[in-house]
């Protein structure tokens, strides 16, 4: 049961809400996701149906694992975006403790290939890293794969690019003004 519109002895009138009430299997969890990341999640969600590759999920609280059932689009003036659904699992009986309150969630995003782990501070513009190449910098466009908490708890951003290969150097500190060409020591 959601709400209880009414108490014992109240008069009500023909077609006036009295309880509202869901189904305890049906209890999802809504997280709005950016519209360009909304094809990563449909893609996943295809392929696990087709049984391949693993499922998303998302933490709760650090603690059950709640599976992605289904992928929404949002139309909204102003907005654009997906909304993505996790299944809560079922308490028969009860409602979940967060009803119709805002929860933070981790998402956990099947494993990607060919992606490195770098700092925040590494990234500029959200596209664009610098490796050094003979004391000078050079850019690196990349793509943008997601995040990942480090062993410290810091976050990582995860990029791709087939110019990152073994044993490159990348800059992690962020330089006012890079730009390839630029001369550089390391230190």
């Amino acid at each position: 049961m959601l709400a209880v519109q009414v108490a014992e002895g109240d008069r009500s009138k023909p077609g006036v809400t009295l309880l509202e009430i869901a189904a305890a299997d049906s209890y999802e969890v809504r997280v709005q996701v950016a519209a360009a990341d909304g094809a990563r999640f449909q893609r996943h969600l295809q392929q696990h149906d087709q049984q391949k590759g693993e499922p998303i999920t998302a933490r709760w609280s650090g603690q059950t694992r709640l599976p992605l059932v289904r992928v929404a689009g949002q139309v909204r003036p102003g907005q654009s975006g997906l909304d993505v659904f996790f299944a809560l699992p079922e308490q028969p009986g009860r409602a979940p403790p967060a009803l119709g309150r805002t929860v933070d969630l981790e998402i956990e995003l099947p494993v990607e290939a060919d992606v490195v782990a770098l700092p925040v501070s590494a990234l500029y513009e959200n596209n664009r890293i610098y490796a050094i190449q003979s004391e000078r910098l050079e850019a690196i466009e990349v793509e943008r794969v997601g995040e990942m908490r480090g062993p410290e708890g810091d976050t990582h951003v995860l990029v791709r690019s087939p110019e990152l290969t073994g044993g490159r150097r990348v800059i992690t500190t962020q330089l006012p003004r890079a730009i390839s060409g630029l001369l550089v020591e390391t230190g």
